[in-house]
């Protein structure tokens, strides 16, 4: 069985217009959870939950979408995008409050993308 996506970020350089914006196409319920990072909550039994945020590092891009998958095991996963031309990002990291570690890789293409494993 293939690997879901279970999560998504999306960022950039105005948090607030981000969230006037997809509140209001989509209708999603937005709600502060740290400093410029806030759950993004479609309110539907068929979507998934992400964040909105801002980008304050002057090393990322000025607008960044990550999707994350959810995979069992989060080092043979990093090792395979790695055989097959990936660039590990951010090596898995326990999510604080959480029994989850993540972690975020760089596919061929440029391509920023998530692992998580619960």
């Amino acid at each position: 069985m293939g690997s879901s996506v279970v999560h998504f970020e999306i960022g950039g350089p105005d948090v607030k217009g981000l969230i006037d914006f997809y509140s209001s196409v989509f209708e999603w319920g937005v709600f502060p959870l740290a400093d410029q990072l806030y759950i993004a909550d479609p309110a539907s039994d068929e979507g998934i939950q992400g964040h909105l945020f801002q980008i304050t590092d002057e090393t990322d891009p000025p607008n960044l979408v990550i999707i994350y998958i959810r995979v069992d095991d989060i080092h043979a996963t990093l090792e395979k995008t790695e055989n097959l031309g990936g660039k590990v990002l951010i090596q898995p990291q326990a999510i604080p409050g959480n029994a989850s570690h993540f972690a975020i890789f760089q596919d061929p293409s440029g391509n920023r993308i998530g692992l998580l494993q619960s």
